[in-house]
């Protein structure tokens, strides 16, 4: 019988099965070999079963990976083929996966095709696409090296080029509801702002909606300097305030604690969907569904479980999300605040020790994905998001109670609403007074593999003396 691996083991398959599909894109080229792989992967579960081969389930979950990761590389490759043979324009139909974007007479939308993601613009003033439809789109695929792994530009312009609405969902579909309420809560949420304010409500759009489009360039810019970007982006910290004003609710009708994830977690992937599905809405969400439904089966709910499991059963069907920035800084963030709280509870500390450390925590398992990636390091990051939290915590909680309660009444919305603007406004000042601090954001030539792997075992070396230190003071004073 196989036994329930623990909470330290699901960290194990975590790493081996993203191990595996590193390896596996690394291979890419010899895509075509993931059936021998799956073959390697089964006859390792047989064996390993069969003749009780410690640490066989490691070496399956890394082969698995690495199928995965060949199998994606696979039909990226063979999509690519199919693109470039093309002598002249190239044909697909594509699903609208976000709202249109209007911009100098251009429309635009987000889609994908055979694992390839792809931007669509075109020029049509009759017709504007709408999220769920299918269009049938004849353009120029923008041809870039290989192993480029963003978005590539779809450009419906030039002879025998056009663009062709030939699905659109029903009026009363799900698709169409959920855009209608967006919109409906949207425009609540507007109620009684001032024009004066207006980017102000720009960020709390992006807070609340996951919509930037209402973000101007200096105020992307003012808090990229902060290092407080990631309160733009639909994550934790706005799913958490949500889920809170959820359970808040089920505590008021006396909803048993059972039960109470029953009723949370489909109110939870209703906003993750209101916030347009982006993917940190949805980790977020997948996350607190673990979490939330271990009491109804009978089991202890744990985070790091609720993180691991989410971990898994997003790159098992995403392998790609490997490369994706976002996931990355968001699954090492969320695994340095987990491991620190669970750290600073081993050793009994206080509620305000341990706030202290997951702050730190978050700031030093980020830092070394911002430097590989952008060349920066964020010292102001830390001090702004102490500050700002709880402001912007206050923020979406009001901002979306307004966006419900400007449905009925205007005039309880537009309070309301202002005091979400004026929280805002509070955390536009401060981070511009921390971006304006000298050394709040420093330049770094981007980073090696080999330096994020060095700070990573320095922050885990300094955590080991301090438990040791601690154990060793604990057995000195008994």
């Amino acid at each position: 019988m196989v036994k329930p691996i623990s909470s330290a083991g699901l960290l194990g398959v975590c790493a081996a099965l993203a191990l595996g599909e590193a390896a596996g894109f690394v291979a890419g080229p010899f895509g075509w070999l993931w059936l021998y792989a799956v073959a390697a992967a089964l006859c390792t579960v047989f064996f390993g079963y069969a003749f009780s081969i410690k640490g066989w389930k490691y070496v399956a979950i890394f082969l698995a990976g690495f199928s995965l990761a060949l199998y994606t590389e696979n039909s990226r490759y063979e999509a690519l083929d199919t693109i470039e043979s093309s002598n002249g324009p190239f044909t697909a139909e594509l699903k609208v996966e976000t709202p249109p974007i209007n911009r100098f007479g251009r429309v635009s939308f987000n889609s994908s095709w055979r694992g390839i993601d792809l931007q669509v613009r075109f020029k049509d003033d009759t017709q504007t696409p709408s999220p769920g439809e299918i269009w049938k789109c004849t353009g120029w695929v923008e041809r870039k090296d290989r192993s480029f792994r963003g978005r590539r530009r779809m450009y419906i312009s030039g002879v025998h080029s056009s663009a062709q609405r030939i699905y659109s969902p029903s009026s009363i579909s799900p698709v169409k509801i959920l855009h209608f309420v967006r919109d409906k809560m949207l425009n609540a949420s507007k109620v009684g702002v001032l024009e004066d304010y207006l980017l102000t409500y720009g960020i709390n759009k992006a807070m609340i909606f996951g919509d930037r489009s209402g973000l101007e360039k200096t105020t992307r810019k003012t808090f990229a300097t902060a290092g407080t970007t990631h309160f733009f982006a639909i994550s934790g910290l706005h799913v958490g305030v949500v889920l809170g004003l959820i359970l808040l609710f089920l505590r008021l009708c006396k909803c048993p604690f059972d039960f109470s994830g029953v009723f949370a977690v489909p109110a939870i992937w209703f906003y993750a969907f209101l916030a347009l599905s982006s993917p940190s809405a949805m980790r977020a969400a997948s996350m607190a569904t673990f979490y939330l439904m271990g009491p109804f089966f009978m089991r202890r709910s744990d985070a790091l479980v609720a993180w691991a499991q989410t971990f898994v059963i997003f790159h098992i069907f995403c392998p790609s999300m490997l490369f994706d920035i976002g996931s990355v800084l968001s699954f090492t963030v969320m695994l340095g605040i987990l491991v620190s709280d669970r750290f600073a509870v081993s050793l009994g500390w206080s509620r305000k020790k341990r706030a202290i450390l997951v702050f730190v925590a978050a700031w030093a398992f980020g830092t070394p994905v911002a430097a590989y990636v952008f060349g920066q390091i964020t010292p102001g990051g830390l001090v702004a998001t102490l500050l700002l939290m709880p402001l912007a915590g206050t923020s979406v909680i009001l901002g979306f109670i307004g966006s419900i309660i400007g449905c009925f009444s205007l005039q309880v919305a537009a309070h309301i609403n202002n005091a979400a603007i004026l929280s805002t406004e509070a955390m536009r000042g401060i981070s511009w007074a921390i971006a304006s601090i000298p050394w709040a954001n420093i330049e770094v030539e981007q980073w090696g593999l080999f330096d994020c792997i060095s700070w990573y075992l320095l922050i885990v070396l300094l955590p080991t003396l301090v438990y040791l230190r601690a154990k060793r003071k604990e057995q000195f004073w008994s």
